[in-house]
């Protein structure tokens, strides 16, 4: 397991359960020459974070100087029936700041009892005090933390079911049970904050840094379920001591955020941030790290990246959520849950971002950024009972004239009576904004249908989306996209099958039958992922070309572009989101080398002359999202 970085901030407070004179008081470590006492060496073990899989005071390690408080509760029915019977402070035995996997060794002297007693063990930098109370009223209280500052905090349980002692004999005595000290070794104990962290290694951006948007200023010690009144589960494997991931600990857990917390990092004041007014940049490449914060619709976390698209020297800004899309490739958000280490990997960039932190916050999440996201593109999804199904899944405008017409369906038991339902299902954030104007929603038949009017479009690219949804979990997001076309540069034909343009003869092919020659054009920066794949259609007049074989060019028929009414043979280039992000690999493969980035968008299509002949080649190229590409070769 990997030892990770320990990162350490001096000068912090801490602010705790407040103490109180008539609270419960505090066992300190008296004699056990009364027989009423045991002195127990205990043990507890730090596991490491684990990683959420995926589309960040406080450190990897635990610090030095940390003190070991033991509240103990009688074990009731839950939460609200478990009250403090105890509160023990423990010597430490061996230095705190160990590696993640080692033992912090501590000593504590328990009052014996044979009745059923609940130990939580606190590690923090102060020893902890509270008042009397159950553990629904106590723990979820017991807070680390502040604004401006982080202040790091382990918790773990052990529950004895028969106390620490037998009963006593005939002379007072009770013996201490064998199970004690063998519990009370290795206990594991879960950090109460939970990891972020960015990286990158691409050719055409330079990360500068991130920061983290709705930040929580305080934290719980304990992990708390206010729905049963009881601490989550957080561990299992072979031992029961290791942490569990994301997924395992699935719906059983959504995290805690104390009632008392503020937000450090609120989106008001990220907005405010520019390089003029902050004198130390907040925006670096260092982990980051959080308090449990589960997901709130209206001030959920996210990150802002800064940095530097295709060397240009300028940093823009890119926005990030923390989720990831599920086997039918829906969104959902992650609660950001203690102990987990949330790794957003940047897998592409296709253009500049936002030219401010306030624009970056104000819009979508960048979808010219590729942070492990998958397609939606899918058209049906179903849950192997129900299916619901759309008729596309994408839109691009590029005249406010445009109408898209959107339908959909919902079939339920698909594997007996398949009956149409469409009461189940309706659109979740379908509303006027950036891309659309107008909107009606109508029923046809066994369909319904949404019909859109979109804005009048601008050089600036607007995105906006919306959900079908069922109640069930089955959903299919709809991205719209407006602004004015596009338009293809730099075109370039040269002889043979080259990978990209070499050197600098263009535009000349031979004029011999059968000879292999490749057409190059550019893409423009900033196409979202959403419009992918691309199709384009190629056509020469006169019609003295074909597809060379070893290239990924399909034949078409239909009418010419050149001579409206008049039919012709085109050849359609069809281009994934990979193939606009990165070049091709060596050699005559149609398959994209992720290691190398396309800066240039440059796409690639092999052809050769079909018959002899010198003269002018007129080509077109076209797609309903660009306006008409015209350009030309001679034949020599």
């Amino acid at each position: 397991m990997e030892i990770l970085r320990y990162l350490w901030i001096v000068g912090l407070s801490l602010a705790l359960c407040a103490c109180s004179s008539d609270g419960m008081p505090v066992q300190e470590l008296p004699s056990d020459e009364s027989g009423e006492y045991v002195s127990v060496d205990l043990s507890v073990n730090i596991p490491d974070l684990m990683s959420a899989p995926t589309r960040g005071i406080i450190g990897d390690k635990p610090g030095s100087g940390l003190k070991l408080t033991l509240l103990e509760f009688s074990k009731g029915t839950d939460g609200a029936n478990s009250f403090l019977t105890n509160i023990y402070k423990a010597e430490t035995s061996s230095a705190t700041n160990v590696d993640n996997g080692g033992l912090l060794n501590f000593k504590v002297t328990l009052m014996k009892t044979s009745e059923p007693r609940v130990l939580h063990l606190l590690v923090a930098e102060d020893f902890v005090n509270c008042d009397y109370g159950s553990e629904a009223n106590l723990l979820p209280r017991l807070t680390v933390g502040g604004s401006g500052y982080q202040s790091e905090a382990y918790w773990g349980k052990v529950i004895f079911d028969n106390g620490y002692a037998t009963a006593a004999d005939m002379d007072g005595n009770a013996t201490l049970l064998p199970e004690v000290e063998k519990k009370l070794t290795g206990v594991p104990v879960i950090r109460n904050f939970s990891r972020v962290t960015v990286r990158e290694s691409l050719d055409n951006f330079e990360l500068y840094g991130f920061v983290i948007v709705n930040v929580p200023t305080s934290g719980t010690i304990v992990p708390w379920n206010q729905s049963d009144l009881s601490t989550p589960n957080l561990l299992g494997g072979a031992d029961g001591k290791s942490m569990l991931s994301y997924p395992e600990i699935g719906d059983s857990y959504s995290g805690y955020t104390p009632a008392t917390a503020a937000f450090d990092n609120q989106e008001s004041e990220v907005k405010s941030w520019t390089d003029g007014n902050v004198t130390t940049s907040p925006f670096t490449q260092a982990d980051k790290y959080i308090y449990e914060h589960p997901f709130e619709s209206g001030r959920h976390t996210y990150v802002i990246i800064k940095g530097v698209y295709n060397r240009s020297g300028t940093p823009t800004y890119y926005k990030i959520d923390l989720g990831y899309n599920d086997e039918n490739y829906s969104f959902h958000y992650y609660n950001l849950i203690r102990n987990i280490s949330y790794n957003v990997s940047i897998n592409g960039v296709s253009a500049a971002g936002a030219a401010t932190v306030a624009e970056a916050i104000d819009g979508v999440s960048y979808n010219n950024i590729s942070a492990d996201v998958k397609t939606g593109s899918m058209l049906n999804v179903s849950d192997g009972q129900n299916m619901l199904i759309v008729s596309n899944t994408n839109n691009v405008f590029v005249k406010s004239s445009d109408t898209f017409r959107l339908t959909y369906q919902y079939i339920m038991d698909v594997t007996g009576a398949n009956s149409v339902d469409n009461s189940k299902v309706r659109a979740v954030g379908l509303a006027e904004g950036d891309v659309i104007k107008s909107f009606s929603e109508t029923e046809e038949g066994e369909f319904k249908v949404i019909t859109i009017t979109p804005n009048e479009p601008t050089a600036v690219t607007k995105i906006q989306s919306f959900k079908i949804v069922d109640g069930n979990g089955l959903e299919r997001t709809i991205s719209l996209v407006l602004r004015v076309p596009w338009d293809f540069s730099d075109y370039i034909f040269q002889e043979g099958k080259n990978n990209e343009p070499q050197g600098s003869d263009s535009q000349n092919i031979s004029s011999s039958a059968g000879d292999a020659f490749t057409f190059y054009f550019n893409l423009p920066d900033g196409i979202p992922e959403s419009v992918f794949p691309l199709q384009f259609k190629i056509e020469a007049n006169p019609q003295c070309i074909e597809n060379n074989p070893i290239g990924t060019l399909a034949v078409s028929t239909g009418e010419s572009l050149f001579t409206p009414g008049t039919p012709a043979i085109s050849y359609i280039k069809t281009v994934s989101w990979q193939e606009y992000l990165y070049k091709y690999g060596a050699g005559d493969g149609n398959d994209v080398d992720v290691n190398v980035s396309n800066p240039n968008h440059t796409v690639r299509c092999r052809f050769r002359t079909i018959s002899t002949g010198t003269g002018i080649v007129n080509v077109a190229v076209y797609n309903p999202y660009f306006n008409m590409g015209n350009t030309s070769f001679t034949r020599r």
